[in-house]
């Protein structure tokens, strides 16, 4: 059956959710390629010009292919839809790619249009396992992107960067001060091979209550967000005085699986910050994928240098070289 005018493309799946979006699923067997995502594209394109009428004469075209008894397509789809109404059909698009392995490329793009267009698009990644015992075979899904959590943290981050160029919080303030002395002076208490190579070009500002300064390694595993040093100052909103600061090391289960860490992997990297919270008081962190240690206490530059320095000099090699295994 063609789906689409002057082309003889067509899609893998089709569905409808309870939004009545049209969902366009995408599947590949083993590798993603590295243009999945412009398939999807492509198709969701061509359906975005589908009147509610066609929608429903392509499913009853497929409902007829399955020899299902004949109902009122309109009034099942109408009942399904839990959002709006069955006028609302087809409104939007969403793409789900489905894949074993995705591509780096694949991945970079899918990310990118979230983060920037917030394009309704999903990478799930399928992992197939055979019981030898039963005989039997199964499948199990991990959604990859969106990042479980990294979703706010990107819509947190246009909102802080608009409320620091339009407000009070400048690039070049004294918090933001703070930190590149924090950053400069940390040079003098690791190794060469230990000291951050990226960092937060400023103070970000966390909301209304605190200010982020982050500090990771070039490579594949590291990041901003997903897997660094985090540094959050927080100060007195009239003085903007510095009372305390929360210190912290956290990575993102699910970015780490898509760059290719396995879960023994991640395990033992949990096992590393378990054991430094246990000798050295901080508190286990777990909120969606992501885990880490923390600690708060009185704000003094002496007392967080010498914790941030223990901290990297007495995890990162560690860490390192579990990732690079």
């Amino acid at each position: 059956m063609s789906f689409f005018s002057d082309t003889r493309e067509r899609p893998d799946l089709i569905a409808v959710d309870k939004a009545g979006n049209v969902v366009v699923i995408e599947l590949k067997r083993d590798d993603s390629g590295s243009n999945l995502e412009w398939q999807a594209i492509k198709y969701a394109s061509y359906l975005s010009k589908f009147s509610k009428d066609e929608v429903l004469t392509y499913f009853a075209k497929y409902r007829n292919n399955t020899n299902e008894e004949d109902t009122s397509l309109e009034n099942e789809i109408a009942d399904f839809i839990e959002e709006g109404s069955i006028e609302d059909l087809n409104k939007r698009q969403r793409i789900i790619l489905v894949s074993h392995r995705f591509a780096k490329e694949v991945t970079s793009a899918v990310y990118w249009l979230i983060d920037n267009y917030k394009l309704d698009i999903k990478c799930v990644q399928v992992t197939p396992y055979h019981d030898a015992e039963h005989g039997n075979y199964y499948l199990q899904s991990t959604t990859i992107l969106p990042v479980a959590g990294v979703e706010n943290l990107l819509i947190g981050a246009a909102e802080r960067t608009t409320a620091s160029l339009a407000g009070p919080v400048k690039k070049d303030d004294v918090i933001t001060s703070v930190c590149e002395q924090l950053f400069n002076k940390l040079g003098a208490r690791l190794d060469f091979s230990l000291m951050p190579t990226k960092r937060s070009r400023w103070a970000g500002l966390g909301g209304s209550s605190f200010r982020y300064f982050h500090l990771w390694y070039s490579g594949d595993y590291w990041d901003n967000w997903n897997m660094s040093y985090k540094v959050w100052l927080f100060p007195e909103p009239e003085s903007g005085v510095i009372k305390s600061v929360k210190l912290s090391f956290s990575f993102n289960e699910k970015a780490l699986l898509i760059n290719g860490i396995n879960e023994l992997k991640i395990e033992k990297v949990s096992e590393i910050l378990q054991k430094y919270l246990e000798e050295n008081g901080y508190k286990a962190y777990k909120k969606t994928s992501f885990s880490g240690i923390e600690i708060r206490f009185k704000y003094d530059m002496d007392n967080l240098l010498d914790r941030l320095s223990k901290l990297i000099t007495h995890t990162k090699p560690d860490i390192q070289a579990i990732l690079e295994q």
